[in-house]
């Protein structure tokens, strides 16, 4: 039978004060008998003896009665500090660590016992506290680490050794458009176009090898069919298979990379073109005694569709070109550099005037565009005969000015453009005389058209007048007064068309003429 330590101490004190008094009995019972007790004393009759006999036994169960108390006090007051200890390791094990135990006075090794015990449950309570105050801390860095993962524009992972996504944040989903289902019952790889499938593979393997990747760059497919540039750095997690990697979407960085390479390039063909233009351009016009002639083209961007040029044609005649290609650009400038090349070819095998142009409208109408023609003027001028005559397929108007600045004759148009119709059919090329004094001037829409900030154009009046204001000045510097005068007036703003003009000024007859 289980005892409660107590109950063992009160039977324990109870039986030896039992043990105690029936020694104590019987001691006086063999003292009597014997007459030691009471020397000189007569010998005790049996029933003499019978009745001390039972009366030693009531005062022996008296004395067992009496004893008691005394036994169930001691024991209580040995019990108190185990029970009280008892009772606080009961509720400190039930979790309440502000548990203390009433300091009682036993004046024993119980009071350090007990005092030991409060100061380990203040040292728990302490701790508690602690531990409290961390757990609180390791939740909002869990809270605020779920809150990173899931705000973060970058791609974060874990991925393992098998090929597989093992945990991706929302911003997987958000950028390639797959549940977080789609992205970790796949191979990763399924996910990786197929041009960058083999560098990928190799830096897989190297990262589970233990080597880190950082700024690898592949491609791979959205749910849309898409593909979207990532950027990944990554480290392996050592001793546990798995992969950590971070990823930023560099679309938009690739394509402007790929944009600004594209615009470099074209940049550089525009480079090209332009000083392949400017090498076909006549730096200067041939000496041609009596006349003063001078042009210049300015491109409205880094190449441009205007033409000018000096044709050495048949019988000693010198030919005038002026001529704007519809545009400008890189398109125009190569229709305009075929037009050149087709002009001085036809020139070079004497044909004349009006078969040169016929012959040119046809190859041009069968090798450019429907929407793609030429307006272009060429004059044959026999510097010995002081003539000209001239044909203007479309062009701008020219005008033909006399010493004083009078307008002698306006040179309009007499044919249609290069390249619009397949049979050019010129009938007649007018013809003029020149004297001294006169002043030719061949003009593209670049200068007529040139638009100031109140949307007026330059025009023709405004060119006249140029040119009358520089009438005695040289040829060179009347066309460059024109470009001068024509960028002034758009007073900033960008010109939005080629510029370019012709001058021929008639000067005195050579002596001995």
């Amino acid at each position: 039978m289980r005892l409660n330590f107590r109950w063992k101490l009160f039977l324990g004190f109870f039986g030896f004060a039992l043990v105690v008094a029936g020694l104590l009995v019987a001691w006086l019972l063999t003292e009597i008998s014997s007459g030691r007790l009471f020397p000189g004393s007569p010998p005790l009759t049996a029933e003499i003896r019978n009745r001390l006999l039972h009366f030693l036994l009531w005062a022996l169960l008296i004395l067992a009665g009496v004893s008691i108390p005394p036994a169930l006090w001691i024991a209580s007051r040995l019990n108190r500090p185990l029970r009280l200890l008892d009772e606080g390791m009961r509720r400190l094990a039930q979790g309440q660590l502000d548990t203390t135990v009433r300091r009682i006075r036993t004046y024993d090794e119980f009071e350090p016992v007990i005092d030991h015990f409060n100061r380990m449950v203040s040292d728990l309570a302490a701790l508690e506290r602690r531990v409290q105050d961390r757990t609180k801390d390791l939740q909002q860095l869990l809270a605020e680490r779920d809150r990173f993962l899931e705000l973060s524009l970058d791609l974060i992972c874990l991925a393992g050794a098998d090929g597989y996504f093992k945990e991706v944040n929302p911003a997987f989903p958000r950028v390639l458009g797959y549940s977080l289902e789609d992205l970790t019952l796949r191979p990763f790889m399924d996910f990786v176009h197929p041009d960058d499938a083999a560098a990928t593979r190799r830096q897989f393997e190297g990262l589970i090898r233990g080597e880190s990747t950082l700024f690898f760059v592949n491609r791979f497919r959205c749910a849309d069919g898409s593909h979207k540039w990532l950027e990944w750095s990554a480290a392996p997690v050592p001793d546990k298979q798995l992969i950590f990697a971070i990823a930023r979407d560099v679309t938009d960085r690739k394509r402007g990379e790929e944009a600004e390479r594209a615009l470099i390039a074209t940049r550089l063909e525009f480079q090209i073109a332009r000083d392949i233009q400017l090498s076909l351009s006549p730096s200067s016009a041939p000496a041609t005694e009596g006349f003063d002639i001078a042009g210049a083209s300015h491109p409205a961007t880094e190449v441009g569709g205007d033409y000018f040029d000096y044709l050495p044609m048949r019988g000693g005649r010198l030919g005038l070109v002026i001529g704007d290609v519809t545009g400008h650009g890189l398109g125009p400038a190569l229709v305009m550099a075929s037009t050149r090349t087709c002009l001085r070819s036809l020139a070079s095998a004497s044909y004349g005037l009006e078969e040169i142009l016929e012959r040119a409208n046809k190859l041009l109408y069968q090798s450019t565009p429907d929407n793609c023609f030429v307006t272009l003027a060429l004059l044959q001028l026999d510097a010995a005969a002081r003539r000209f005559r001239y044909v203007s397929c479309g062009h701008s108007t020219g005008y033909l000015l006399d010493g004083d600045g009078s307008i002698k004759a306006r040179l309009h148009s007499t044919a249609p453009p290069l390249g619009c119709l397949a049979e050019l059919g010129v009938d007649s090329c007018p013809e003029f005389s020149l004297e001294t004094g006169d002043v030719l001037l061949m003009l593209t829409d670049g200068v007529i058209e040139a638009e100031s900030p109140g949307n007026q154009f330059f025009g023709d009046q405004r060119a006249l007048e140029v040119l009358r204001a520089n009438l005695h000045a040289p040829a060179g510097a009347i066309v460059e007064a024109l470009h001068r005068a024509a960028v002034d007036f758009s007073q900033g703003g960008p010109l939005q068309d080629d510029v370019t003009s012709l001058v021929v000024k008639v000067g005195p007859l050579p002596q001995g003429s």
